[in-house]
């Protein structure tokens, strides 16, 4: 609400300044457990209990009541023993797990990573890791401090992302540093090219080669971005234009709207980057609507994209080009495919 409120166009509002202080409701400490504990119904928890229930929840005051509200009535006036105590943690895992979800996935993939390594590394030392990371993991209960050192992974995430398959944890060991994320990243990019069935041939096949050129020859894949660009255009003029002429209404409805350029088209169908403004108009612009059959404003953006990383990739006078880059450029390229096969008649 705070942020929804930050223009000054809503002073004029009744709630101005009303949510400019933030309150933020944490973790139960031990004080507030024993309070919490004193409400339910005399009941007593021996240590080994209690142990079990900080080692489920970190006193995440959802996930703690979550646990209590399960215990079963008939221990009321008995001991509560750890026993019993993991039997409603193991319920309550199912009660939770929405809960849980949310919460995992509102991390960055930085918190989640540090919690991966605190399950299996054991304690760690707090001196060095990034102070958003550990407020993250330890506001949600999912881990605990106990002088420097960052301990006690909550048993209740371990089950949810034990339940949750090897997925996560693949993704995390594909991706976790700069070094694997450029090595498999290429992985990820011939399986999006894979499930583009029946694309056109030409286009699969510089696709292809962009994938194997990657991450070891990024200057050998963007010399072939102009040839993609290219490819992709033609396959657009032949499915609107034919014979590649300009429709005279069009010319005239862009010449009347103000549209630079469209004259220029009447003796010559357009060459290099004018191709692109001539498509920024067959998509439609500010001043007309589109005229174009086929093809969407959202193709034009990705073949626009292209086109500057095409013309660097001609003129790279001993540039180095970063591997990262190259992949942005690799991706747009895919994306350009599909919507071509998306929106073009086979």
């Amino acid at each position: 609400l705070f942020d929804l409120l930050r223009s000054p166009d809503s002073k004029t509002s009744d709630f101005w300044g009303v949510f400019d202080t933030k309150i933020y409701v944490r973790c139960f400490d031990k004080d507030d457990v024993e309070e919490v504990l004193s409400n339910f119904d005399g009941r007593k928890f021996n240590g080994g209990a209690l142990t079990e229930l900080w080692n489920v929840c970190n006193g995440y005051p959802i996930a703690t009541l979550g646990v209590l509200n399960l215990l079963p009535d008939e221990v009321a006036a008995n001991e509560v023993t750890p026993k019993e105590m993991n039997e409603a943690c193991e319920a309550a895992a199912f009660d939770l797990k929405e809960i849980v979800d949310a919460l995992w996935i509102d991390c960055d993939s930085s918190s989640q990573d540090l919690y991966r390594r605190l399950l299996g590394s054991g304690p760690i030392n707090r001196a060095g890791i990034a102070n958003p990371d550990v407020d993250t993991l330890v506001e949600r209960g999912f881990i605990a401090i106990e002088g420097n050192k960052l301990v006690r992974p909550s048993r209740l995430v371990q089950n949810y992302l034990a339940g949750a398959g090897t997925e996560n944890n693949a993704i995390a060991s594909l991706f976790s540093s700069p070094t694997s994320y450029m090595q498999n990243l290429s992985e990820v990019l011939d399986r999006r090219i894979a499930q583009l069935e029946d694309l056109d041939a030409d286009l699969k096949r510089y696709l292809e080669l962009g994938v194997k050129d990657l991450p070891d020859f990024p200057k050998h894949f963007f010399s072939s971005i102009r040839g993609i660009l290219d490819h992709s255009l033609e396959m657009i003029w032949k499915a609107e234009l034919g014979d590649k002429k300009i429709p005279s209404e069009w010319t005239a409805t862009w010449r009347y709207n103000g549209e630079k350029k469209a004259d220029e088209w009447l003796a010559r169908f357009p060459q290099g980057g004018q191709r692109l403004r001539l498509l920024d108009l067959m998509t439609g612009t500010q001043r007309c609507d589109p005229c174009a059959k086929y093809v969407s404003k959202s193709t034009y953006v990705l073949a626009n994209a292209i086109q500057g990383f095409g013309d660097f990739g001609q003129h790279q006078e001993g540039a180095d080009i970063d591997p990262g880059t190259a992949y942005s450029a690799l991706h747009l390229c895919i994306e350009l495919s599909a919507a071509l096969k998306r929106e073009l008649p086979m």
